[in-house]
């Protein structure tokens, strides 16, 4: 038993090393095909606007743990800290997802996100969002704004190559993004290395 944690010790130095010895050399080993989808739950939460196509998007009740799906070039899914994935997020400065969606009710949200912040005393993520679409599944005459104040709700959250590698480079950045590291990498490097 004691042989096998020392060889895990090693063997996890030398992917620290690893990792951190690429992501200066800006070759952090993502494939390009790379495709995720993050997937947020919240018991509730408000779009406040910004201006016209701006809102900041505030989810309640958010699970210190987010659930991740890779799917290309592999099929893989897990979790992963929030607070982790939303610390290397914003330590790349203007680090934006192009393509998310934000289901509640009868309504899909379809924005871009960006500035997450994650409070786990209190349960709550703040985005910064633009909103591109928004779909209803049964049409009304309602205005086609975001809701202000809604119930249960699912972020998905596209993430693409360029996107991860840069979350990534943020994690190392961020300097507590060991997990986060060994969760993703470790996966791509089993498959790329």
């Amino acid at each position: 038993m004691r042989l096998l944690t020392s060889f895990s010790l090693v063997a996890l130095l030398a992917v620290i090393v690893l990792f951190t010895t690429m992501a200066q050399d800006d070759e952090i080993p993502v494939p390009d095909d790379y495709a995720q989808v993050i997937v947020q739950q919240a018991d509730s939460g408000t779009f406040t606007e910004i201006d016209d196509t701006m809102y900041t998007l505030t989810l309640t009740g958010v699970s210190e743990e987010l659930i991740w799906f890779i799917e290309s070039p592999w099929l893989d899914a897990g979790t992963e800290s929030t607070y982790l994935v939303s610390g290397s997020w914003t330590a790349v400065e203007g680090l934006i997802a192009e393509d998310a969606v934000l289901h509640t009710g009868n309504i899909s949200v379809v924005l871009t996100l960006t500035a997450p912040e994650y409070d786990e005393d209190t349960a709550t993520l703040t985005y910064t969002t633009t909103v591109t679409e928004i779909r209803v599944e049964q049409e009304t005459d309602d205005d086609k704004t975001p809701p202000a104040t809604f119930e249960a709700a699912t972020l998905f959250i596209h993430i693409d190559a360029e996107f991860m590698r840069q979350l990534v480079s943020g994690a190392l950045e961020w300097g507590e993004g060991s997990r986060y590291l060994f969760t993703e990498l470790a996966c791509i490097m089993a498959r790329c290395g």
